[in-house]
């Protein structure tokens, strides 16, 4: 089983760290060189795209707020399921420039009756998204946003082995910083869009001796991650999108992806729908298909050691 603090990571970074992804009410007039540097004539939410983004940005001045919920479970052997929330508001700073603080909050619990233990994980964290749009699909047929985003978590882990009375517990602080490059293109203008998202995560969780521990004395256990999705969504109007995406995902041990790789790819369907200019509902589930852990059997054909199998999404978006 996965060290505790890697999989209750995994679920508060699995809620997709686009807290500024939400719908933003119209900001007020700006000079006209100021409002039209980043503005698509052919919008397209950003939450579109389930697990991945498109490229679009909040225009300056305008603001929206998120609560989203996010859900993990599928173990190899015995039970573990994550639950995941975050309320963020975000909005426009500056022309091309978006910012969106965060909260989040975790709890994960898991139990293995080949030990036989079980365990649960609580943690809160707090993050800030910053989003800076390079290119427009309008004047270059392609969308590039970069994202950047800090966030710092503090957990605490209790463990029982059943063999004894005894519980076990130990707490600690994580951080980690999440870095996008999300493209977008409209594949069949005003009707079929694509988008791909490049990521790479890097974290340090405080070996607690318990769900991390480490023998270098460094004090921290670090672990890196990449991956590449792609999504489409498909405009039945204005309001509702249907789509699908596909991300293959690798994590590693050490801060630069230096050793013991596991990978998994995850697929699945999307849903965005906005009843209004005020409110957005998003939804995504995603499965795994295939994956391998470091010197894991060849005859198990799923990574559950660094991923869970099911990854759901649930996301309600306001503006103000």
């Amino acid at each position: 089983m996965r060290p505790a603090f890697v999989s209750l990571l995994a679920a508060l970074c699995a809620l997709p760290a686009l807290a500024a992804d939400l719908p933003r009410a119209k900001a007020p007039a700006a000079p006209a060189l100021a409002s039209v540097a980043c503005k698509e004539s052919d919008a397209v939410p950003p939450d579109a795209f389930g697990f991945a983004a498109g490229s679009d940005v909040a225009e300056a001045g305008s603001w929206g707020a998120g609560l989203e919920y996010g859900l993990a479970f599928g173990a190899r052997v015995g039970r573990a399921h994550s639950h995941g929330f975050k309320a963020s508001v975000s909005g426009g700073i500056a022309p091309c420039f978006e910012i969106g603080p965060s909260l989040t909050f975790g709890h994960e619990r898991w139990s293995d009756p080949t030990v036989p233990a079980r365990g649960r994980t609580t943690a809160f964290g707090a993050g800030l998204e910053m989003k800076a749009k390079l290119l427009t699909r309008e004047a270059h047929g392609v969308g590039l946003t970069l994202v950047a985003e800090p966030n710092a978590a503090w957990s605490r882990t209790r463990l029982r082995d059943y063999a004894t009375p005894l519980f076990a517990s130990g707490s600690g602080g994580a951080y980690a910083v999440a870095t996008k490059l999300l493209l977008d293109a409209a594949l069949v203008p005003g009707r079929v869009y694509g988008a791909l998202n490049l990521e790479y995560g890097a974290e340090a969780a405080d070996d607690d001796g318990l769900t991390c521990a480490t023998l270098s004395g460094s004090g921290h256990c670090r672990g890196s991650a990449v991956a590449v999705r792609g999504a489409l969504a498909y405009k039945l109007n204005d309001q509702l999108f249907l789509g699908a995406d596909v991300a293959h995902q690798r994590v590693y041990e050490g801060l630069f992806l230096n050793r013991n790789p596991g990978y998994a790819w995850f697929a699945g369907p999307n849903l965005f729908w906005a009843p209004n200019e005020k409110i957005s509902i998003n939804a995504a589930w995603s499965t795994q298909i295939v994956g391998k852990a470091h010197g894991q059997a060849s005859c198990q054909k799923l990574n559950l050691d660094d991923f869970s199998r099911h990854v759901v999404k649930v996301k309600l978006g306001v503006a103000f």
